[in-house]
């Protein structure tokens, strides 16, 4: 199991916002980026450029979520052996 933080907000607009998430295991802490649109649609993204990317139509990776429940049970329940951490 993780621990996940939200280290910083940053409002786009009053119900539009990205957050930068610290996400940590026993060994390792990565830092992922989170849209929230309008508390309707979540969308993670494994790093800045991959955020920059979907702001400017380029294609991106990211995973997309209905509710940030989701978004957090996926971020607590990330495994070890995700890439991400490595």
């Amino acid at each position: 199991m993780n621990d996940i933080e939200t280290v910083q907000t940053d409002y786009i607009k009053n119900s539009r916002t990205i957050e930068l998430i610290r996400v940590t295991n026993k060994t390792t802490t990565i830092y992922l980026y989170l849209y929230n649109y309008e508390g309707t649609c979540f969308t993670l993204f494994p790093n800045l450029l991959a955020l920059l990317n979907y702001f400017g139509n380029q294609d991106c990776e990211c995973l997309t979520f209905d509710n940030e429940e989701d978004v957090d049970n996926h971020l607590i329940n990330l495994p070890e052996n995700n890439p991400l951490f490595h």
